[in-house]
């Protein structure tokens, strides 16, 4: 079981990334947002700190709502 919430974890982090990487937002502006130093966000973008499936997905929804605000904009 806790080789399956690694892999859940992972994917979640692969989304956030791929997600920043499309929408170009940056470690340092996910950082501001999420309330935490710019290394610390640099380290959940390259899977390189532990966070649990509930904090990557908390992540992952702060990403999904800035994409949201990004596409409100440009409409």
């Amino acid at each position: 079981m806790g080789l399956k919430l690694v892999r859940e974890t992972e994917e979640a982090v692969e989304r956030i990334r791929t997600k920043m990487k499309q929408w170009g937002i940056t470690a340092t502006f996910l950082a501001a947002q999420l309330g935490v130093s710019r290394q610390y966000a640099w380290q959940i973008i390259h899977n390189r700190t532990f966070l649990s499936v509930e904090r990557a997905l908390e992540i992952e929804n702060t990403v999904d709502l800035i994409i949201a605000q990004q596409k409100h904009v440009k409409t």
